[in-house]
């Protein structure tokens, strides 16, 4: 993995969490007590729901680079996915997307052509997400009363600007040299999965499925902690979780995902606390599948790709495909 600094602002905001947690565990000692709680049936169930969320993910980033021409076994596809995971929680911003760059590079596909893939990930992932947190708060509206119209407006902003790149024809790139061959590799590779409608609404399909497995994990997690949640607040966590995601602020936002997800909670009338403690239940097993099996990959996928794992670690060059937001 290329060597970055860590940006003062992400150290501290970083540190901030850290710091923060462990306060925060500290003064609610007392309500740890829930964790008793937990049986290993509900805790198998938990480590399903977040290991359907990493096949699901895969699956999505396996047809992206298949519109590419670019065909991934099982075992590259869902292995690139667990690793980032694993990874991201160890660099400053997202370092498992470079590992995927360097990796999709030794099966041929161009640094700029991977920027092509992780855009169009992006920008469908936020299509549907706005898409689906609209529906959810019509039907929360319908159903139990008036809904955050601050929550609709951000779903409408999010429809919009994620629509532009598939709507609006995007013009060639003029600018001469290394960025301008990048750029133009990258829109290139845009318009090709642009046009494959098949692939369009496959990753569409699976963006949705993702937001029902977030749902499902939370109400597995808050309900066997004891805590009360119906299903569209279940989606409703889901999905505004992942349009938390967009930017990332600590490695794999942990602890802002955990206050987004308590503070969504607390705002249906629930306890702050108990949405933190059921949010942590959840990365607490997030954690314990991506490096519980990320030794195994980290062995796997190097041979697969004929590489050492050090080389899939070590290129400089793969940070100019890193988009500045969101990932495949």
């Amino acid at each position: 993995m290329s060597r970055r600094r860590w940006p003062w602002w992400r150290f501290a905001a970083t540190l901030a969490v850290v710091l923060g947690g462990l306060f925060f565990l500290y003064r609610h000692r007392a309500d740890l007590d829930v964790l008793t709680r937990l049986s290993l049936p509900e805790l198998a169930a938990l480590v399903a729901s977040v290991s359907a969320f990493f096949v699901v993910s895969g699956w999505i980033f396996y047809r992206l680079v298949q519109a590419l021409s670019v065909e991934l076994s099982a075992v590259e596809w869902f292995g690139l996915t667990v690793l980032t995971n694993a990874l991201n929680y160890l660099g400053p911003a997202r370092p498992g997307v470079v590992l995927k760059a360097v990796y999709l590079k030794s099966r041929s596909l161009p640094y700029a052509h991977f920027s092509a893939v992780v855009a169009a990930g992006f920008f469908l992932s936020l299509w549907v997400t706005g898409v689906a947190g609209l529906a959810v708060l019509a039907v929360m509206a319908l159903g139990h009363g008036p809904s955050s119209p601050l929550l609709a407006a951000a779903c409408g902003a999010v429809v919009l600007f994620s629509s532009l790149p598939f709507l609006v024809p995007m013009p060639p790139v003029v600018r001469g040299g290394r960025l301008g061959a990048l750029l133009d590799r990258a829109l290139q590779g845009f318009r090709e999965i642009r046009r494959r409608r098949g692939t369009i609404a496959a990753v569409g399909t699976g963006v949705l499925l993702q937001h029902l497995i977030s749902a499902a994990s939370c109400l597995i997690s808050f309900r066997a902690l004891g805590f009360d949640l119906d299903v569209l607040t279940a989606l409703v966590l889901g999905i505004f979780v992942a349009l938390s995601n967009v930017a990332s602020f600590t490695p794999n936002n942990i602890g802002l995902q955990e206050l987004v997800m308590a503070y969504l909670y607390a705002s249906t009338g629930m306890d702050f606390t108990h949405g933190l403690l059921g949010a942590g239940l959840i990365r607490g097993v997030h954690l314990l599948v991506a490096f519980g099996l990320a030794p195994v990959f980290a062995f796997l996928l190097p041979r697969a790709a004929g590489l050492r794992l050090a080389q899939l670690l070590a290129d400089p060059d793969a940070n100019a495909a890193e988009p500045a937001a969101g990932e495949g």
